[in-house]
């Protein structure tokens, strides 16, 4: 049997003092990201206008890599008449998959112009690596996309959204 010395006893004291406090630093670290990932989540307004009418939408921004990735992922609801606006540096053609999604939405694309350029509807949560995109067609780069608005499965198919209909983005950007 192993006798404990006042020596061993310290040392076991100091590593589990160190443990806490490096645990307690990163949990810190962690939360601080956190903070300030929250501050940059802000809201706008999105109206589209379809041939059924003007329907507005309360949309989390999603402007930086981190909140893209992040998107709608682990939410097992999305309240009527809200959604995100994927917010892209450049046009161009860009691919989501429903990663980590556990609920249906309707996607869809938006050129610098504010025209809608690509519609997926109702694409259900998946563990498939199914990429849905806007492929770029046209030799102008009309088709290209600046902005990705992802609502409530249903919403494209109900009011009429087709391609070409005009986005108004309220960018007054609210918390």
């Amino acid at each position: 049997m192993e006798t404990i010395t006042p020596a061993k006893m310290r040392r076991g004291i100091f590593l589990t003092l160190f443990v806490i406090i490096l645990l307690n630093a990163l949990y810190s670290f962690a939360d601080k990201q956190n903070i300030s990932e929250n501050r940059e989540q802000t809201s706008s307004a999105v109206t589209v206008t379809s041939s059924a009418g003007q329907f507005s939408y309360d949309v989390e921004l999603a402007r930086t890599e981190t909140e893209r990735a992040k998107g709608l992922s682990n939410r097992e609801t999305l309240a009527p008449n809200t959604g995100m606006l994927f917010i892209f540096d450049t046009p161009g053609e860009y691919g989501f998959w429903m990663k980590d999604t556990l609920i249906p939405l309707d996607m869809i694309w938006i050129s610098e112009s504010n025209h809608i350029v690509h519609i997926e509807k109702n694409v259900q949560p998946s563990i498939d690596l199914t990429t849905y995109s806007n492929e770029l067609n046209s030799d102008d780069g009309s088709d290209a996309a600046l902005y990705v608005l992802e609502l409530n499965a249903g919403e494209a198919e109900k009011n009429l959204f087709a391609i070409g209909d005009e986005v108004l983005i309220n960018m007054s950007e609210s918390r």
